[in-house]
C-alpha cells in the first residue's frame, strides 16, 4: 500500500476532500484512526475521481481558494448562541436582524468556535460583525488544531471594529477557528 493522505493527527468531520497525484489505482483502503464517539469509523459514502483542475496541496493539506467555513463544505459552528445553530456559516449576509441571523458570546464567558471540515492551509480570515446600529467591538481570534492548544493569530482587543473585518496571518493548518469577543 502506499499512503497518499495522512489525517490520523487531525480532527476531521463531514466531507473530506483529498487530493494527491495522479497515479493508478487499483484499491483505495480508508483506515479510521480515531472516533470522537465510541469506537467506530464511519464512511457515508464515498467518491473517487480523476480531475484536471489544479489544487495548490502542501503536506496532504489543501490551501483552499474559496471559503471552507461554510455548510456546504461541512463546518459547524461548535460554541456559540444563534436561533439557528449555524447561521453564522449559512452564506446569507444579507438577511440578518434582532432575531435572526447571527452568532453571539457573552462578554467573559465563552467564544464563538467553528470547526472546518478538516485541516486546511490558511491566512486570511473574513467575518461581519453586527453593523445594524453604531456599536464597536473588540475581540481576539485564535486557531487550533485539536481543541486544545490554541494560536492567537489576530488581537483587536484594544480596538474598536465595526462592520466586515478581514485578517491576514501566516500561512497555517486550520481545523478549529475560535472569535472572543472582548469589549461591546
Amino acid at each position: 500500500w502506499t499512503r497518499v493522505v495522512d489525517y490520523s493527527n487531525f480532527a476531521c468531520r463531514s466531507w473530506q476532500t483529498l487530493y494527491f497525484g495522479t497515479r493508478i489505482i487499483r484499491y483505495i483502503r480508508i483506515v479510521g484512526t480515531r472516533s470522537s464517539v465510541g469506537k467506530y469509523f464511519h464512511l457515508i459514502t464515498f467518491q473517487c475521481l480523476y480531475t484536471r483542475e489544479k489544487f495548490a496541496v502542501q503536506n496532504d493539506l489543501l490551501v483552499p481558494r474559496t471559503n471552507v467555513a461554510t455548510i456546504q463544505q461541512g463546518a459547524t459552528v461548535l460554541e456559540g448562541v444563534s436561533r439557528l445553530r449555524n447561521s453564522l456559516i449559512d452564506g446569507d449576509v444579507t438577511v440578518y436582524n434582532l432575531n435572526y441571523g447571527f452568532t453571539c458570546h457573552q462578554l467573559g464567558n465563552g467564544s464563538i468556535d467553528v470547526q472546518l471540515s478538516q485541516p486546511f492551509l490558511v491566512s486570511s480570515m473574513r467575518f461581519l460583525l453586527w453593523d445594524l446600529d453604531s456599536r464597536a467591538y473588540s475581540y481576539i481570534v485564535e486557531v487550533s488544531q485539536d481543541r486544545q492548544a490554541w494560536t492567537l493569530i489576530f488581537d483587536a482587543s484594544q480596538l474598536l471594529c465595526r462592520s466586515w473585518q478581514t485578517i491576514k496571518f501566516p500561512l497555517q493548518s486550520v481545523t478549529f477557528i475560535r472569535i472572543t469577543g472582548t469589549g461591546n
